[in-house]
């Protein structure tokens, strides 16, 4: 998990970086994934929190935008 945190990390910082210059690649990307994917960065918190989330999507939708390259 510390692992998998620190790769996003460093992502989100590549991000901003490209961001800045306009380097700041779009494309089709899962919103059903984008969701997972940040539920699972904040898993341990919610746990740790007694708090339990229920995520029910019966379809996915595609948005145009900008994901980290490790989805």
């Amino acid at each position: 998990m510390i692992v998998q945190q620190s790769q996003y990390l460093s992502e989100t910082i590549n991000n901003f970086r490209d961001f800045i210059k306009g380097d700041t690649q779009y494309e089709q990307i899962s919103l059903k994934k984008a969701i997972e994917k940040s539920l699972n960065l904040v898993s341990s918190s919610t746990e740790n929190n007694y708090i339990k989330l229920v995520v029910d999507i019966e379809s996915d939708l595609q948005i145009y935008g900008n994901i980290s390259t490790n989805s």
